[in-house]
């Protein structure tokens, strides 16, 4: 876990201290639970329909928090996982704690994936058990024929019940797409596969 700075706090601080205004509006800062030092994270993607994605992947809930994890201890196992050739671009990751009843009965989590024509801002809901409940492309700037397919019926069900260690390879463990769409497919399925692998290592910790 970790504190969110306020920002306007944090940059007066760093404004008192070094003399120069460093903070970026792309940016947020927290600190870090185990050095203790504040760190910079991208700014998150935000969870656009809340309610909507509840009823999706956690009918009767009704109430979530934020939790925000700090990865940078297990910075070289999440890379290990990840494997060659993919980066951990940030050392933060936004976690949205769903909620029924009081119980957690489910997480969010929510990255933007780099599509052909823009952004796909992809929300992952993963069980107590951290596997796939489903997914759903909140927001895109793909043309009608790509995200026709990235948003189809037997393309997103692919996903259910998927775990860290699944190769989410299209043609392999998820369907294939048309050849308009296989860069942004396997673009979404690697930012689900770097956030359920990084979600994992960090909760594999804090049972």
């Amino acid at each position: 876990m970790s504190s969110v700075i306020s920002r306007p706090l944090m940059c007066l601080i760093m404004l008192a201290l070094t003399g120069v205004y460093g903070c970026s509006s792309s940016e947020e800062l927290v600190s870090d639970p185990v050095t203790h030092k504040i760190i910079s994270a991208p700014a998150m993607t935000p969870w656009r329909d809340p309610i909507g994605d509840m009823a999706r992947f956690s009918p009767g809930a009704s109430d979530y928090s934020q939790d925000t994890l700090i990865l940078s201890p297990y910075r070289l196992e999440i890379l290990k996982r990840l494997g060659s050739g993919i980066s951990l671009d940030s050392n933060t990751l936004y976690a949205y704690r769903v909620r029924r009843q009081g119980k957690v009965v489910g997480t969010i989590l929510i990255r933007s994936a780099p599509g052909e024509y823009g952004a796909i801002e992809t929300v992952l809901a993963v069980s107590p058990e951290r596997r796939i409940v489903g997914i759903h492309i909140q927001r895109n700037r793909e043309p009608p024929p790509i995200i026709a397919a990235l948003t189809d019926a037997q393309w997103l069900q692919s996903f259910q019940g998927k775990d860290a260690k699944s190769l989410f390879q299209p043609g392999k463990d998820l369907p294939e797409v048309p050849e308009a769409a296989q860069r942004s497919a396997l673009a979404v399925a690697t930012v689900v596969r770097s956030l359920l692998i990084e979600y994992d290592v960090v909760e594999s910790y804090h049972p």
